[in-house]
């Protein structure tokens, strides 16, 4: 609660609800909370923390705990390095980090700081871009897994936005009021100028000059059919996950032919309003394809809430949300506290709970 706190006072009111807010009524965000505390876990005998170990082994690559970062669109205007905030601190654990292809950041930058590519994500352009196009930064850098974001075919009524007004783009009134009531978050944002999204640009048909509801606009909106998702899969060398998944025939069908797992999510609440929570549907999914291709996010705030995941059947949970609050907050540093905070209460939990390693 201090967090979200803070990231209030930080940020403008606008930008704020765009972090914090959902769908409609917000129903399927607050659900995930919801489901998340309903789940009850009955420990074995308890262990010593010393004798916990999160090494955890995501497709074919060992990491040092079954948390990552998710990929969030848009960081930028909550802090202009959000995106490599985010990548620097999840390199430095070993976890998993997705890199959203509307990031602020370009990929072959995030590459050369953090010294490896990350996870990338895409979305289904609204324009036919050729596939080869459109894996072609992701091949060019060398990232082992591309995530499919298959629940972004249009964007979620998100009343907050709605009321708001909301645009990334400040007008020169938005702006004074910007700088009157949230000054160093303006200040920031001025320095860095015009929001942009360099890795759209990389295989978009229009100029790079575009702003970016026209980039946004190209690179989304479109569809990923399983005639396409087949297509990305016989060309792309590396893992292959489907992110947006809600449901086990769906999973069962990417399984077969030939993606690598799928995100159990429901867009952290933003998309449809009377979707089930991402936990509700996670078991299921997980017994069709398997826990190890099985990963989680959305309604994830806690040690206790990676627990859950596992016991119910991810191999991972990915938070988003709330390690935005933590870099609207007080950027690098409270992001670390954070992380550090969820990984020493990720190890109690396992510990009070009798479990040595994810495997039990």
């Amino acid at each position: 609660m201090k967090l979200q706190q803070d990231a209030k006072r930080r940020l403008p009111l606008d930008v704020f609800d765009f972090v914090e807010g959902g769908s409609g009524n917000e129903l399927a965000l607050n659900r995930n909370r919801r489901a998340l505390d309903k789940i009850t876990i009955q420990p074995n005998l308890s262990v010593p923390e010393h004798a916990v170990s999160l090494s955890t082994q995501l497709f074919g690559i060992t990491y040092s705990a079954p948390i990552g970062i998710a990929p969030i669109g848009l960081a930028g205007l909550i802090h202009p390095s959000a995106d490599m905030i985010l990548a620097k601190a999840a390199a430095r654990r070993n976890w998993p980090f997705i890199l959203s292809c509307a990031s602020s950041s370009p990929l072959s930058r995030i590459t050369k700081v953090i010294g490896h590519a990350p996870w990338y994500q895409l979305y289904a352009p609204s324009i036919d871009i050729p596939t080869k196009s459109l894996l072609s930064l992701p091949l060019e850098q060398g990232c082992p897994v591309l995530v499919l974001t298959v629940d972004m075919s249009a964007v979620g009524r998100r009343l907050r936005d709605v009321r708001n007004g909301f645009s990334p783009a400040r007008t020169k009134r938005r702006l004074i009021l910007d700088f009157l009531s949230r000054p160093a978050w303006a200040w920031a944002q001025l320095k860095a100028g015009r929001i942009t999204f360099p890795n759209m640009e990389h295989s978009s048909p229009e100029p790079a000059t575009n702003d970016w509801q026209s980039q946004l606009r190209i690179q989304t909106g479109g569809e990923f059919s399983w005639d396409r998702i087949q297509e990305i899969r016989d060309i792309w060398p590396n893992r292959l996950l489907l992110k947006g998944v809600l449901r086990a025939d769906i999973a069962d069908e990417a399984r077969r032919i030939g993606v690598d797992g799928v995100i159990v999510s429901n867009h952290g609440g933003r998309q449809l309003d009377c979707v089930p929570a991402s936990i509700e549907t996670l078991p299921a999914i997980s017994n069709a394809i398997g826990q190890d291709c099985t990963l989680l996010d959305s309604g994830i705030y806690g040690g206790e809430d990676i627990l859950r995941a596992i016991m119910h059947g991810a191999k991972a949970a990915f938070i988003g949300r709330l390690a935005l609050r933590a870099v609207a907050a007080g950027g690098e540093a409270r992001l670390e506290q954070l992380l550090n905070t969820l990984t020493e209460d990720t190890v109690r939990a396992f510990a009070i709970a009798g479990l040595r390693n994810i495997k039990y």
